[in-house]
């Protein structure tokens, strides 16, 4: 997963690549649902995006704050 979200980050492609993230995310939890295995995808995507949205704008940020806060949700949940 962060290798894919590597990708799309370097080539600024976050904001079109998300709704497939997004779906493939959501598939992965329906099968792995312990939120303590998502803990630490969601610390890799946090030192992968963090810097990201630092400097990045618009819509490329907003993705990557969007794909955060869902990873965070479901390392939570």
């Amino acid at each position: 997963m962060a290798e894919f979200i590597n990708r799309a980050d370097a080539g600024r492609r976050l904001a079109a690549a998300l709704s497939g993230i997004v779906a493939s995310l959501t598939d992965l939890k329906g099968r792995v649902s312990a939120p303590k295995m998502w803990d630490s995808i969601y610390s890799e995507a946090q030192f992968t995006l963090l810097p990201y949205i630092a400097f990045t704008k618009g819509a490329e940020a907003k993705a990557a704050q969007d794909l955060l806060d869902l990873l965070q949700k479901m390392a939570t949940t």
